[in-house]
């Protein structure tokens, strides 16, 4: 067994990556902890064998189901130490969004776009609706 780092990129923080990867971790018997840095990526120190390892980082990234996974950096380091269960390394939460913040907001700039942009074609709909049943009173008289 082998001490490793695993270093996750991308939209990662704020969106239950912590919690994901306990489980994923306890499933496979992986141990060590997990944390959010200050840069917005997700730090896993681990010790297991390397499979379980590789096997946790593919569980990872394809059950992320809000978070935007943009690379999973994997360090493999000295031998195990002993460490038990996987623990969650909770910091500051103003902290944490302060780090997040740019990347959410510009994913709530896109999200708000698209919705204003279906609201634009639903506002019209009623519009040429009754634009409509006006043209056929017009034609019935």
């Amino acid at each position: 067994m082998h001490k490793t780092k695993v270093t996750i990129l991308g939209i990662v923080q704020t969106m239950g990556m912590r919690d994901q990867i306990k489980a994923v971790a306890d499933g496979l018997g992986v141990c060590g902890t997990v944390e959010n840095l200050r840069d917005g990526s997700v730090l896993v120190v681990c010790e297991a064998e390397r499979a379980d390892i590789e096997e946790m980082v593919r569980q990872i990234r394809s059950g992320a189901e809000l978070a935007v996974i943009e690379d999973a950096l994997v360090e493999e380091g000295p031998p195990a130490t002993g460490m038990e269960g996987l623990e969650i390394i909770r910091g500051d939460s103003a902290e944490v969004l302060l780090c997040v913040w740019p990347s959410c907001a510009r994913a709530m700039v896109t999200a708000l776009n698209v919705m204003r942009q279906g609201q634009a074609q639903t506002n019209e709909t009623p519009a040429r609706m009754e634009q409509g049943q006006e043209e056929l009173r017009r034609g019935q008289t």
